[in-house]
């Protein structure tokens, strides 16, 4: 599965993670058998499975797929949650597609970043 990393905690090596799926949130929590050897950072795609063993939605076997391509997707989704917070539940659709009767939630372009310009993580 794919998924957008939305929060991390580096020095604890958690982190919160959207996925394909659009099912609930997935958490990145070490273990001391599969410790990660990526660093992860809000932004990030990474490829992942679901840990089968987990009584939440546990991450593992986790793989960068790309550095820091959607920085501002948390802040998206917070900014969409306040709009639809501060308008009556039957007009959200309109809302968000600017009238439209489509259910897919617009996002800003990606900005493409040289790869001279990407700060390089090193693994714990």
């Amino acid at each position: 599965m794919y998924g957008v990393v939305l929060w991390s905690d580096r020095s604890h090596e958690h982190a919160v993670i959207w996925c394909e799926d659009h099912g609930d949130l997935a958490f990145h929590v070490p273990d001391h058998v599969s410790s990660g050897c990526v660093s992860l950072a809000h932004g990030d795609v990474i490829a992942f499975e679901l840990d089968p063993e987990a009584s939440f939605r546990r991450i593992c076997n986790v793989r960068l797929v790309d550095c820091d391509a959607y920085p501002v997707l948390a802040r998206s989704l917070k900014e969409i949650a306040e709009t639809l917070r501060n308008i009556p539940a039957d007009d959200h659709t309109r809302a968000l597609t600017g009238g439209g009767r489509s259910n897919v939630v617009p996002f800003a372009a990606r900005t493409p970043v040289r790869r001279s310009q990407r700060v390089r993580r090193s693994a714990h």
